[in-house]
Parts: C-alpha cells; sequence; structure tokens
C-alpha cells in the first residue's frame, strides 16, 4: 500500500545561500510522502497569486528564513512576507525555520520581519544552522503534523457513514454560506483571491513605552476582519493613499488593550505612546485587498495612487450598515 501523499508548500529566498542544504533537506523528507510546491522568483501579482493559491490548497507550510528578506514589489513587502501572513490568515499549518545568522543580519527589513514572527508565532519556530541535522528537526515537526493530519483523516473515514445526516442540501444552505463557498474555491474570480470578509488575521504593531525612565520598542498585535478593514476605509469618505490606509489601521488599534498586553511582557512599563501598525503589514493588507478587488487605483499612471473601495466590496458591506440603520430605527 503506497504512502499517503500530502501537499507542503515551501515558503523562502530560494537563492538565499544560506539555505541551500536546508532546500535540499526539506525535498529528501517529502520523497514518497509529499508533493512540494514553492514560491515563484518573481515579485508579480501572477506571482503572488500562485503563492495564495498554493497556500491555501496545501497541509502545511514550510518557511525558511536565511539571509535574505527577498526582492519586493512595488508596495516594498517580499514574497516571503507575503507568504507567511496568508499562511497566517488562512490559519494554515505551519513550522517556520530560522537560520541563526538571521539573527545577526544588517538588514532592517530581515531583522524586523524575524522579530515579527518571533513575537506573533515563536510557538512554531525552530532555528538551525550547519552544525543541526535539519532532517530530524522536520521529522519532529512536518512529520508531526503530517501524521496527525493522516489520524484525523483516518477518524473522518470511520465517521462517514453518519455524515450524510448530517449534511444539508443545497436548498438549505443559505445564500452567504454559498458565496463562501464560492469564494474558497476561486469559482469566477480567476487569479484575484476572494478574501472572506470575515476572516480574522493578526497585524503586527510597534509602540513605545517607558520602563525606569528609559524609552523602549515594544511589538504587540491586534486582530482584525477584512469587514472592519473595509468599513473603516469606507468611513472615510474619500480616496486615500497608502499612507492613508496605515493611518486608517492605527485608528483602528485599541490602546487600552495593547497597553494590557505590552505589560504581561514587560511589567516594569508605566507609559506607552506612539501606537502604529507595522509599514510591511499595512502593505501587505494594501496587497491583499486590491489583489481580491476590494479596492481599485483612481489612477495607476499617476506620480502618486489614490485607492477607492470598488463598487463590489461596497455592495458586500453595505447590506450588513442598511440591516444596522434598520434595527436601532
Amino acid at each position: 500500500m503506497s504512502l499517503p501523499r500530502h501537499h507542503i508548500h515551501l515558503a523562502c529566498v530560494a537563492e538565499d545561500l544560506a539555505l541551500r542544504n536546508a532546500q535540499d533537506d526539506l525535498a529528501i523528507f517529502a520523497e514518497g510522502r509529499a508533493f512540494l510546491t514553492r514560491d515563484l522568483f518573481a515579485s508579480r501579482a501572477r506571482s503572488a497569486n500562485y503563492s495564495w493559491r498554493c497556500i491555501n490548497d496545501c497541509d502545511v507550510v514550510v518557511m525558511m528564513v536565511g539571509e535574505s528578506y527577498g526582492s519586493t514589489n512595488p508596495s516594498g513587502v517580499s514574497q516571503l512576507h507575503l507568504s507567511y501572513s496568508n499562511a497566517r490568515t488562512t490559519k494554515k499549518p505551519m513550522v517556520i525555520l530560522i537560520h541563526r545568522s538571521a539573527s545577526q543580519t544588517a538588514d532592517r527589513n530581515l531583522a524586523d520581519f524575524v522579530k515579527l514572527i518571533e513575537t506573533q508565532v515563536s510557538e512554531s519556530v525552530s532555528y538551525f544552522d550547519e552544525s543541526k541535522n535539519l532532517i530530524s528537526i522536520l521529522e519532529a515537526t512536518v512529520g508531526k503534523l503530517l501524521l496527525e493530519q493522516e489520524r484525523n483523516k483516518q477518524a473522518l473515514i470511520t465517521e462517514i457513514p453518519v455524515l450524510p445526516k448530517l449534511m444539508p442540501t443545497i436548498h438549505e444552505l443559505k445564500t452567504p454560506q454559498i458565496n463562501e463557498m464560492r469564494a474558497k474555491k476561486h469559482i469566477g474570480y480567476g487569479l484575484r483571491p476572494a478574501l472572506l470578509l470575515d476572516n480574522e488575521f493578526d497585524v503586527g504593531c510597534t509602540a513605545h513605552a517607558f520602563q525606569g525612565g528609559t524609552l523602549i520598542d515594544v511589538a504587540f498585535s491586534f486582530r482584525l476582519t477584512w469587514r472592519e478593514v473595509i468599513g473603516a476605509l469606507m468611513q472615510m469618505g474619500v480616496p486615500f493613499s497608502s499612507q492613508g490606509l496605515t493611518r486608517c489601521l492605527n485608528e483602528r488599534i485599541d490602546k487600552q488593550q495593547a497597553h494590557d498586553m505590552i505589560v504581561q511582557t514587560y511589567p516594569k512599563v508605566h507609559a506607552v505612546s506612539r501606537h502604529q501598525v507595522v509599514k510591511s503589514e499595512a502593505l501587505w493588507i494594501q496587497d491583499e485587498l486590491q489583489l481580491a478587488g476590494h479596492i481599485v487605483p483612481i489612477d495607476p499612471n499617476g506620480a502618486s495612487t489614490l485607492w477607492e473601495i470598488s463598487p463590489s466590496a461596497k455592495n458586500a458591506i453595505s447590506p450588513l450598515k442598511k440591516e444596522s440603520s434598520h434595527d436601532q430605527s
């Protein structure tokens, strides 16, 4: 009997010299048990959409971080960073392997990215270098995830006889549920990923904190949905720039909640100020909204691009606003 086939997506900067052996080790590990897809080289919308679809369909995302942040798209975000954010948005099982040389990097983008990862998903991170047996690390992390998924599939097969009684007919499904099913399967959206409006994702932020008379930089995150982002942008009532989108996101930060989270890590902090969303996070959100068709440029050829909410996004948000207004009356 052949081994079950899984799908592993590799997110990394392929030309990173620190990751040459690591990429080979992953291929050797996956032989006979999984097929591999990987991020593409070019920072284009089509390339980004390919990675998005692979992440959406795979069983496990393996992210390797070495000595390079990677080339950036026009918004200043690398495909590596986009893949990380996409995996978190879709709540995909993820294993992050960070080469120890990354902690000594002089690249500010890479340093900020590693810090963000360590703040948000430290439980998914493993560190390695040439002295480590990476195959054994992969067995203990990726192998464990694949084994758990296989057990879940076997349990589901055992329960199949009772499942038909629980499945609703198409007539019992509400229209919003059907729309979400279509979005998940990318029906009718071509290359553009259809972001489910009520999907939650974490937004990385920084702030200045005073501790014992010393000013320190601290990191935290808060949770948003795409519906909340689009609704907040609609409330602006005017076209917005990338900076305007960032300011809008900054206004969504609950400062008291942020203070409480920061104090848990830094109990001696007595004041927190200058709360702001990490620039790369804001640019990622902008890219995702654009790729999904929720925002469109007013003048793509202009010196300074301004954005507006697309009619389809307005139509998706407006019915809820009307219902809310009716309830209040």
